[in-house]
């Protein structure tokens, strides 16, 4: 993708560094067109689940994320409760000014119902999961598409995203749900995730969010 402007922010989530469905690949060459100027950004925000868990970090990766960008870090389910990563703060939430729009970011996971009220039956789900990535990628993903939609995780979060932003926001970006989205009315938005083959990022310029699907040119 092209761009001669530069954008106020670029915001991608769920990349799962260090599991087997992290598209490792794409997002390295995602990284190098903002790097070497091809997308142009003033920040990079991570908004949550950037590892799949602290052991399995991608030291290559995250050194490229949080040392060659103006990049900030939004915690998510998957990333521990630690405030600082490799000396790089982790923040519960942000705020991103662009034009004259105010546009909270986080994550999504503390508005999860399911999450709040079944931490053991969460727990071994994501055990299962990471056992069946082992064994076979195509179930993996159709697993996590069913069991995100049989309990109505996206409409959940975003109705709670909603409601979170009141009168203080104008626009909110999440995560976790792994489904992009931009919604019609041009208040919620979802980034989507890098675990799947169609990757998916917002940009932000002049208080205005797209989204885009990450097509790899390489």
């Amino acid at each position: 993708m092209e761009c001669n402007n530069v954008y106020d922010a670029i915001i991608i989530s769920d990349l799962h560094l260090g599991s087997r469905v992290c598209q490792r690949g794409k997002l390295l060459r995602f990284l190098n067109d903002i790097y070497f100027g091809k997308i142009k950004t003033k920040f990079l925000i991570v908004n949550g689940d950037f590892l799949d868990s602290p052991k399995g970090l991608d030291s290559v990766l995250f050194a490229l994320l949080t040392k060659h960008f103006d990049t900030v870090l939004i915690r998510g389910n998957h990333d521990g409760h630690q405030s600082k990563l490799h000396g790089v703060e982790v923040n519960s939430g942000w705020c991103l000014l662009s034009g004259d729009k105010r546009i909270f970011i986080f994550h999504g996971d503390f508005v999860d119902e399911f999450i709040r009220r079944h931490p053991f039956i969460t727990w071994l789900a994501e055990k299962g999961y990471d056992l069946l990535q082992q064994l076979n990628l195509k179930w993996a993903y159709w697993l996590k598409h069913y069991s995100k939609t049989l309990i109505h995780c996206s409409e959940q979060i975003e109705k709670e995203a909603r409601f979170i932003i009141g009168k203080r926001y104008d626009m909110v970006c999440c995560g976790h749900t792994h489904f992009a989205k931009a919604s019609d009315d041009g208040i919620y938005f979802n980034s989507g995730c890098w675990t799947e083959p169609h990757c998916h990022y917002l940009t932000v310029k002049d208080g205005k969010i797209e989204l885009h699907e990450y097509i790899d040119s390489h």
